[in-house]
């Protein structure tokens, strides 16, 4: 009976726990972004920038896992057509659209992290992944210079 009761406890721990996040504790995090959250008269060309707490596993950042929606969509949204790369160095990823921005349009960009349902997730290099989504917002200019470029 005490067999059975453990058993059935476990069962019921791996059921919960498979919607939970897959993140370890000390998983990287995204430490700023460029253009900032917020920020305003973005120009229309801008490079799309987060910075990680620690060096990734580059093969993780890509398209899948960086991207830029148009408003303020986060699930199930029209994705900007971008380049993404990484650079170890400075652990720093970096979209670029392939056009243009639109003018005077909200943007949102996303890193994907662990703890939702699409097991797409930027890893450090020993593979942890990081622990939920980063998302940050940013209105585009009516053209011209702005914040996001170097």
């Amino acid at each position: 009976r005490k067999t059975l009761l453990l058993f059935t406890t476990m069962a019921v721990a791996l059921v919960l726990g498979a919607g939970m996040a897959w993140a370890a504790p000390g998983a990287p995090t995204v430490v700023r972004t460029v253009p900032p959250e917020g920020a305003t008269n973005v120009s229309l060309d801008a490079h799309i920038k987060a910075k990680f707490s620690e060096a990734m596993k580059y093969r993780t950042i890509n398209t899948n896992t960086f991207y830029l929606t148009v408003g303020g969509c986060t699930s199930e949204c029209l994705r900007v057509p971008a380049e993404v790369r990484y650079h170890g160095d400075t652990k720093t990823a970096i979209l670029d659209p392939t056009a243009p921005l639109a003018p005077n349009t909200q943007y949102t960009a996303t890193v994907e992290g662990a703890g939702d349902t699409d097991q797409q997730a930027v890893t450090d290099r020993e593979l942890t992944p990081m622990a939920s989504d980063y998302t940050f917002s940013f209105t585009t200019g009516s053209g011209g210079g702005g914040p996001g470029r170097p």
